[in-house]
Order: C-alpha cells, then sequence, then structure tokens
C-alpha cells in the first residue's frame, strides 16, 4: 500500500492507523484478526495520542476509518481502522519521526495500543 506523506503543516491530511487483536486460535499465517473497536465509536471514545520530536504531546478525537481503498476496509470500526483529521497547520509542526498510539475507552473499559511511528517531512524551500 502506498502512503501519502505528510509534511509539516498539513491541514486536513487523513492519519490512519490499523490496530490488531492477538488470535492464538487461527493458523501461523494469520495470526492477528483487526481489533474490533466499534464499540468504542458508538458508546465511548477513541483519541489519536500523538509526540512530536520535540516531545510535545497533542491529541485528537479519532472517527472510524472512511477510506475506502484500504485493505479489509468495512468503514465501521469492525476492521480496526480509525483515522483522525489534522485540523490545522499548526498540528504538525515539527519534521522528524512522531510517535502515535490510540486509546479507546468505553465505560469501565480503556485500552491503549502499541505506539507506532510516523514520518513527517520538512517542505522544499521557496526559491
Amino acid at each position: 500500500m502506498i502512503e501519502a506523506q505528510l509534511h509539516v503543516g498539513a491541514i486536513g491530511a487523513a492519519i490512519v492507523i490499523r490496530v490488531h487483536d492477538l488470535n492464538p486460535g487461527s493458523p501461523k499465517t494469520q495470526p492477528y484478526q483487526a481489533f474490533d473497536l466499534s464499540p468504542f465509536f458508538s458508546g465511548g471514545t477513541v483519541d489519536m495520542l500523538f509526540q512530536s520530536p520535540a516531545g510535545v504531546s497533542k491529541s485528537l478525537t479519532a472517527t472510524a476509518a472512511t477510506i475506502t481503498t484500504l485493505p479489509g476496509y468495512v468503514g465501521d470500526g469492525t476492521d480496526g481502522y480509525a483515522q483522525a483529521i489534522v485540523p490545522n497547520a499548526a498540528f504538525l509542526d515539527t519534521d522528524g519521526r512522531w510517535q502515535i498510539q490510540l486509546k479507546a475507552v468505553a465505560g469501565a473499559e480503556t485500552i491503549w495500543f502499541p505506539v507506532v511511528t510516523r514520518l513527517v517531512y520538512g517542505n522544499l524551500a521557496a526559491p
């Protein structure tokens, strides 16, 4: 799958993460299944937490992904996909490796998913 690059100052970019659940009963060729996020989208909250290369923490509310070209896409959270939309140019303000983590809360249940990294690129200088 080809991913679009994130750049400093991007506005409206969809940041998509897919989370999985260990499925010990499946064959070794498919050890993971998509984690069903739909109960958290409908009856709780899903936050996408960010830490910039400078150590600054930020967060966005995540929703079920709506990008239909994703492998295994269903669109209701049962596929494990969550997305957050970059709200303004100040959000992605530093180039480098950003750490991203999903936190899902419904009632008394809180799940912290593994941290992933995404590279945010600088922009070309104007001539």
